[in-house]
């Protein structure tokens, strides 16, 4: 931090400035919505190229295929839903269901 204010992170799939955990990434609202509209219409992408396209700020709309994969790869998930409040609660929300996915008796968090 400089001056008591954070810097801006960047988000995990293209780079971009990050606008806070959205479906369990860190990601920009370009990403964001992005996956979210390839999940609502159950998107079935191709590549034209040989499937290791570079996804970044510059480049990211230039091949969805490649942009969904690296999506999923980093872990963007329909579990990790959009979470309102704060990145404490994402975290929560996401590591319950991840619990729950894995078949554990009790969600993972702070004991109360």
């Amino acid at each position: 931090t400089r001056g008591g204010q954070s810097q801006p992170r960047s988000g995990a799939i293209c780079g971009d400035k990050s606008s806070g955990i959205h479906y369990g990434v860190i990601t920009c609202e370009g990403c964001k919505g992005f996956f979210r509209r390839s999940q609502q219409n159950n998107a079935s992408y191709s590549c034209s190229r040989q499937r290791n396209c570079l996804i970044d700020r510059t480049n990211r709309n230039r091949c969805q295929h490649c942009r969904l994969q690296k999506c999923l790869a980093l872990g963007m998930s329909r579990d990790g839903e959009l979470c309102p409040g704060s990145p404490g609660a994402c975290l929560l929300l996401l590591r319950t269901s991840r619990a729950v996915r894995a078949g554990a008796a009790s969600p993972v968090g702070p004991a109360r």
